[in-house]
């Protein structure tokens, strides 16, 4: 009897060592997943373009060009960081500026979207 009462009392305990394995695997994978940087998707659409001021400097040197920017986007769709990817220096901020300013389409999560500013 004694034997049976010590068994059920060791399956009980391995039980519950699985029962917290378990949960602390859900936990750090939970944890995982939100630190993961944000992802990147290309459907997301432009709902509200703010229109990039062309410097001054820029128009007299008769500088033009694309820039390309990173912006991360949340999931509410406002422009989070904007990051210079590639263009001409002087339209860098100016593009920036501009592109913090737009509004995507809501998300379920963050993502990484390329954007491209054209100076006539």
């Amino acid at each position: 009897m004694r034997l049976i009462h010590s068994l059920n009392r060791l399956n009980r305990t391995w039980h519950a060592a699985e029962l917290i394995a378990i949960a602390s695997a859900l936990v750090l994978a939970a944890s995982l997943v939100s630190s993961m940087p944000a992802r990147a998707e290309s459907d997301r659409k432009v709902i509200a373009r703010v229109k990039a001021v062309y410097p001054e400097e820029a128009k007299r040197l008769k500088i033009v060009g694309t820039v390309l920017l990173s912006a991360t986007v949340e999931p509410s769709g406002r422009v989070k960081a904007v990051s210079p990817v590639m263009g001409e220096k002087l339209l860098l901020k100016p593009a920036q500026n501009a592109v913090s300013q737009w509004r995507f389409t809501p998300s379920h999560y963050e993502t990484v979207e390329d954007v491209e500013v054209v100076f006539p």
